[in-house]
């Protein structure tokens, strides 16, 4: 009998597509330089928040953190040089030339085939209205590139998306 239910199940199984073992899909885990950020607004319209070059670094590790930079990098020093005593004005530029927050991350599916979800669950962010919420990314891996979409940001416009492209940093 037991032989029999055996069969019947591989059977069963053998017109379901299996899906890939943890250790068959490719990690994320990686060092990520910034390649390019395009904000896409509901009208359509692709904006380039911090513009043509913007520098920045996206950190995978294989326990599941993650580490998310994005900067201008044309951000003027301020003039004092000491981090606590910037002008007004030096504050708002440094804020609003920078992004960044910290977390954990899950991926699902397999980014490298016919691509694979990856949320960020945010514990940490220069912008206070992030901390807690999930950010959630369609992820496509090719080659040394990764690419991360979103359909709908929480702390934007409900109808703006994102798309960032990343390049493995020691590639």
């Amino acid at each position: 009998m037991k032989g029999w239910l055996a069969v019947a199940a591989g059977a069963a199984l053998a017109g379901s597509p299996i899906p890939p073992k943890a250790s068959e899909v490719p990690s994320i885990a990686d060092s990520w330089r910034l390649v390019s950020w395009e904000r896409r607004a509901p009208g359509g319209e692709t904006t380039h928040p911090f513009g043509h070059a913007p520098g920045g670094q996206l950190i995978y590790t294989a326990d599941g953190r993650v580490s998310v930079h994005l900067l201008d990098p044309s951000r003027p020093a301020f003039a004092s040089g000491a981090f606590l005593e910037g002008t007004d004005d030096e504050v708002r530029d440094a804020f609003e030339g920078y992004f960044g927050y910290f977390g954990s991350y899950t991926l699902e599916g397999d980014p490298s085939a016919e691509g694979g979800v990856v949320t960020h669950h945010v514990e940490g962010s220069a912008f206070p209205n992030y901390t807690g919420i999930d950010r959630v990314w369609t992820a496509t891996l090719r080659g040394p590139r990764l690419t991360l979409e979103t359909a709908r940001d929480p702390g934007d416009s409900p109808d703006a998306s994102y798309r960032v492209v990343w390049e493995q940093a020691s590639h």
